[in-house]
This record gives C-alpha cells, structure tokens and sequence, in this order.
C-alpha cells in the first residue's frame, strides 16, 4: 500500500471541538465533515456544498454543552446520523434539493418539510410544510418560484419572489402517483411517475396533454426530469436507467 497526499479538504480551525467526526456517503459522492459542531458536506471533488448547524438536545442548554462524537451516512446515502455527547442522535433527511442563483438552496425533506438554506451566513428556515414525504423538487424559468412534489402525489407551488402574473402559493394538483419526475417548463407542468404516464398540467392544474405509456412492456417509471435553462425542452429519465 502506497499513500499519497492529494488535497487539503477544510482549513485549519481552533477552538474545543475541532473536526471530531468524519464520514463517507455509501455512493462516495458525499463526505461529512463535523468542525467545531458544524457539519461542513463536500461533494466527490472535495469541494463545499453545503453546511449546518448543530443543536443542543435541548434549547435551554448552550451550545458548547455538546461535542458531536460521530456521523453515519444511511445505507441509500440520502440521511446523515450525528451522535452527539448529550446522549441524543439526530438525523438529517435531505430528499431532494434545487440551488437558486442568490444562494438559496432549497431542499426538501422526508417529513415533507420545504426549507431554504443560504450556505454563506450558515442559515435555514422553513417555507412551507406538505403533508408527505417530498420527491422532487424543480424551479420556473426565472427560478422565482418553485414547485414541490410529495409521495402523495400533490404538486405545490411557492411564490419565492412575486413576478407580478397574479399565481398563488399553495396545491395546485394531486397527481395519479408520486410526481418523482417533476419539471416546469415554460409551457407548462411536466410530470412523470411510476405509473408510466407523463402529464402535461398547465399553471393552475388543468391537463394540457398527456401521454400513456403503460401499455408498452419495455416502459418503467419516470424516476427523474430536467429543463433546460430556455424552458423549452425537457428530459424525463426511466426509473431503472
């Protein structure tokens, strides 16, 4: 065995608890890091993509009342354990997430939590909260404002920045399945599922177009969507592929 030095990952901090918990995702596509009770995420090339804030078991303690002890990836690499010397483990679900141009990153969670993030001042809040688990996540041309899917099949919608064309927040449409291809295009909701079927929905809901393909026996699920950045073309992805 030969080692060799390749990069240097985070700098160098000072203070009582330092980096005290390293961890690689399963896929090897993420790496934890924990400085000083902040779990810094690093993607394979070792560059930061996101941060956050541990917290006290319990907010009436302070926070240098804890050390985190250790980290864990869950086997799919979507969860992220921290063990903490309070004697309380949390663990953080990221399910699906979109990075806006003014450094928000949105991200959705497992208990159907949508939540924006700005990984410079280190700081996240709640946008809305869906009844079931969030599957996809997917912007507008002009990336203010976003749409939602849960794994009860609603699509919502979020007004991040008001454009002024009169659209609300809120559910916009149940789908027949969980909307795990989820994308918005400039001429409409394009969604795709398990079921085999895409759907084309426009703003408020109402299906523009939709195509059928659950009779063909080389069809699979709709497992992922993308829009180009014109909104004028679109890439859904089989489950299995």
């Amino acid at each position: 065995m030969q080692a060799k030095f390749l990069q240097q990952i985070s700098k160098t901090v000072s203070g009582e608890a330092q980096v005290s918990a390293i961890c690689f995702s399963p896929n090897g596509q993420k790496l934890g890091i924990c400085v000083d009770r902040v779990v810094q995420l690093y993607d394979d090339l070792g560059e930061l993509r996101d941060r956050f804030a541990t917290k006290p078991i319990d907010f009436k303690y302070e926070r240098s009342s804890y050390v985190v002890t250790d980290m864990a990836f869950s086997p799919d690499s979507t969860a992220l354990a921290v063990a903490q010397s309070d004697n309380i483990v949390f663990v953080y679900n990221v399910t699906t997430l979109i990075w806006l141009p003014d450094e928000q990153l949105i991200f959705g969670l497992a208990d159907g939590k949508i939540r924006s993030g700005n990984v410079k001042k280190n700081k996240s809040h709640t946008l809305f909260t869906g009844e079931q688990y969030a599957v996809a996540l997917t912007a507008n041309v002009s990336r203010k404002a976003i749409l939602s899917g849960h794994s009860d099949g609603a699509i919502c919608r979020f007004i991040i920045e008001d454009e002024g064309t009169g659209d609300k927040s809120g559910l916009i449409v149940r789908h027949s399945c969980p909307p795990c291809a989820l994308v918005w295009s400039a001429h409409g909701i394009v969604v795709g599922g398990c079921d085999r079927r895409v759907v084309v929905y426009s703003k408020d809901g109402g299906i523009l177009q939709q195509f059928d393909y659950s009779h063909e026996p080389t069809a699979h699920g709709f497992g992922v969507g993308i829009c180009d950045p014109t909104g004028k073309h679109s890439i859904r992805s089989d489950s299995i592929q």
